[in-house]
């Protein structure tokens, strides 16, 4: 039996007598975790949330530093990580883990490869992007985790982060935690699923981000409309796995397209339109494209597009037809 993986603990500090995820891999229902403080050590039986994590109830100890560490019934242990009774640190709001395109609201989930925004509050953070790829982890000392795996990073500051979902992403939920120079948050549940897709949106009036295929630098806008049997480019996230795979934070290959498995259903007003295309955006981590072309019998205007994958809908974006 091979010992556990010990990655994080959440929220650290935190007080006496509160409870505390400790995010790892290959826990077991009948693991134990042991708090050693200078006083003493106490055997704590945790609650098994999955093989990835289990749920203990910090033990009264004097002073403020404890290390912890898990327990096989074999006799392997983990690695000890130290923890601190203090104030929490870092918080994310419930429900502040979202697509970060159209921004569905919980029970809407995410998915691997996806672009994510947590928000929260997160002291100390001044505004910083990530400087190229690979995206790094870690940026102006923050890190956001998924059941402790770290999560290629784009921008944080005090009020949000964004970062690219790990391809390790548990099904159907996760636990998220962001750390702050030393001190984590408490973990956030979010859903997870295999796609969730979301368009990306260019102004507060949900006009969808997508380009004139014949002309990649100019804008669909509402000066410069689609036009029935165009080509044009939607860009969205959570399309989920690529052929050939790429890895999260890393920028997409130009010379080899990454294009999803299974064709998205795309909609115009109420038409379905011919996608051409499904896959990641060259140059980009967690972006996705979709070429299309504007249905004959879309209607003109200013109408809604969607994305659907499976089950799952996107946001309803806008786009202006001629």
């Amino acid at each position: 039996m091979n010992p556990q993986t010990l990655l994080e603990l959440a929220p650290n500090p935190a007080p006496a007598g509160s409870r505390i995820v400790l995010n790892g891999e290959g826990f077991l229902p009948t693991s134990t975790v042991r708090v050693i403080a200078p006083s003493g050590t106490t055997t704590v039986r945790p609650v098994f949330l999955d093989s990835e994590g289990v749920q203990i109830t910090l033990p009264a100890f004097p002073g403020q530093n404890a290390a912890i560490v898990l327990d096989n019934p074999d006799g392997n242990s983990s690695e000890t990580l130290a923890f601190r009774i203090g104030s929490p640190g870092p918080s994310i709001f419930s429900g502040g883990v979202v697509e970060d395109a159209g921004f569905h609201a919980a029970p809407y989930p995410i998915s691997e490869g996806a672009v994510v925004a947590v928000f929260g509050a997160f002291p100390g953070l001044d505004g910083q992007q990530a400087p190229g790829f690979p995206l790094p982890t870690t940026l102006e000392g923050a890190r956001v985790t998924f059941n402790g795996v770290p999560a290629p990073l784009y921008f944080v500051r005090s009020d949000v982060i964004d970062a690219v979902a790990p391809a390790t992403l548990p099904q159907p939920t996760a636990r998220v935690a962001v750390t702050v120079r030393g001190e984590t948050s408490a973990v956030e549940p979010v859903n997870t699923a295999p796609t969730s897709p979301g368009i990306f949106m260019i102004d507060s009036n949900a006009t969808a981000a997508a380009r004139h295929g014949l002309r990649p630098l100019d804008i669909v806008t509402a000066a410069d409309p689609a036009e029935r049997g165009e080509i044009i480019v939607l860009y969205v996230t959570g399309l989920g796995t690529t052929d050939p795979p790429q890895f999260p934070g890393w920028a997409a290959r130009d010379d080899m397209l990454s294009s999803t498995p299974v064709t998205p259903v795309v909609t115009i007003g109420d038409t379905v339109a011919q996608v051409l295309f499904s896959g990641l955006t060259p140059g980009s981590s967690g972006l996705y494209q979709i070429n299309l072309v504007v249905p004959d019998s879309a209607p003109s205007g200013n109408v809604a597009v969607t994305v659907t994958t499976g089950a799952l809908t996107s946001n309803p974006a806008r786009i202006t037809v001629k």
